[in-house]
């Protein structure tokens, strides 16, 4: 009866359980994920390239259900990469180190080492497999709205042009060190947003109505199309997804990185599916 399972069979499952819904909650996120999953004939898919490189006889099988859109910017495929990398050695208990994993992360895409990683935020160079954790001395917190329209990545990478003059994220990371609330959206800036809202007229025009609501710089996520505004507190936060939703009619949701990554892992599975939104509502 419910005695037995409460008191005996319960407790011996939640390790196994945990595990299995962290990892379903990881799978869930996210479109570099289906290449390296799902090839065709011509390419080596990620499972097989693992297997390979342990000599396993076994094979594996991926059910990939996405709940960040493609094209958002949010690295959704790459962080099912990253969990694919992890089930493998998992499951098939392979004799892989961290310093492996990375080795094959890096060849496979710019996003995965930090998704390894674990780090709430860090500085990537190179194409991104290089690595370098920033501890961060408070929690953090943006609102976030994505237009129905995504952006291809190759596209805004063909579109954008670099200047010479180079920007230095240093003030940014010194703010993210400190304790003290202080703001980011001076210091913040993505070199690919010109070719993001040159090729998607709908990010444009909805980064153009929320800086003109909000009085507050807008900042694209990735390749876009996500779109989004740093705030200081999750009150504040808040404020500014209520001002979102009753002046511009449009659904938002909030993000929270904590400083700690076991506070991280622990909300891990209260992941809500991002909204997307339509400028014609």
């Amino acid at each position: 009866g419910w005695p037995l399972w409460r008191w005996l069979i319960l407790p011996r499952l939640a390790r196994p359980l945990g595990f299995g819904a962290g990892i379903a909650a990881a799978l869930s996120m996210g479109d570099l994920g289906v290449i390296a999953l799902f090839a065709d004939e011509s390419r080596v898919t990620l499972p097989m390239m693992v297997r390979n490189i342990v000599n396993f006889p076994c094979g594996a099988e991926f059910i990939l259900h996405k709940r960040i859109p493609p094209e958002s910017g949010l690295a959704g495929g790459s962080s099912n990469a990253a969990t694919a990398l992890l089930l493998c050695r998992q499951f098939w208990n392979a004799p892989l180190s961290e310093t492996q994993l990375h080795s094959i992360a890096a060849a496979l895409g710019s996003d995965i080492n930090f998704l390894l990683s674990g780090y709430p935020a860090a500085m990537c160079s190179g194409r991104g497999e290089q690595v370098s954790e920033i501890p961060l001395g408070r929690d953090l917190f943006f609102v976030a709205l994505r237009p129905k329209k995504g952006n291809s990545t190759a596209e805004v990478f063909r579109q954008t042009q670099l200047s010479s003059e180079l920007k230095s994220p240093t003030e940014l990371i010194e703010r993210l060190r400190q304790s003290e609330r202080l703001d980011l959206s001076d210091v913040m800036f993505n070199r690919l947003t010109a070719a993001g809202r040159a090729v998607n007229a709908e990010m444009d025009q909805l980064m153009r109505r929320l800086e003109s609501v909000l009085r507050r710089p807008v900042q694209m996520s990735g390749s876009g199309s996500t779109v989004f505004v740093a705030a200081q507190t999750m009150t504040e936060a808040r404020q500014v997804q209520s001002l979102i939703r009753d002046r511009l009619r449009l659904t938002s949701w909030l993000l929270e990185v904590p400083r700690r990554l076991d506070i991280l892992v622990q909300q891990s599975s209260d992941l809500q599916s991002p909204p997307e939104n339509s400028l014609g509502s």
